[in-house]
């Protein structure tokens, strides 16, 4: 990582998703191919946030990230597989940097 910037202090956190902070998670059933609508993933108001890496848990239904400004951060939905268990995704580049508050998105679909 480079330096923080003048001011801040690089501080770890871990964001985790489920049906417990987003209800929506909880009672998805899918037919293969079927798409959820977006599912807002909030980030806290406290802070701003660089998003370095992923890992998303096999649900048995495919995943699509958006960032806050509605780009896919995927090319096409993807197999958590890639993204579960041991493997953590690093993002290719410095991170996304987003602002307080800030609002990732997720669509899945039915494999």
């Amino acid at each position: 990582m480079p330096a923080a910037p003048a001011g801040y202090v690089w501080q770890p956190c871990v964001y985790q998703f489920d049906q417990t902070n987003v209800p929506a998670l909880g009672s998805i059933a899918l037919l293969k191919g079927q798409e959820s609508s977006y599912i807002a993933l909030p980030l806290d108001r406290d802070a701003p946030f660089v998003l370095l890496a992923a890992r998303i848990a096999d649900t048995g239904l495919n995943v699509r990230l958006t960032d806050p400004w509605g780009n896919d951060l995927m090319d096409d939905y993807v197999s958590p597989l890639l993204y579960a268990f041991d493997h953590l995704t690093v993002l290719e580049g410095p991170g996304l940097d987003v602002p307080l508050g800030a609002v990732f998105t997720v669509r899945l679909q039915g494999q």
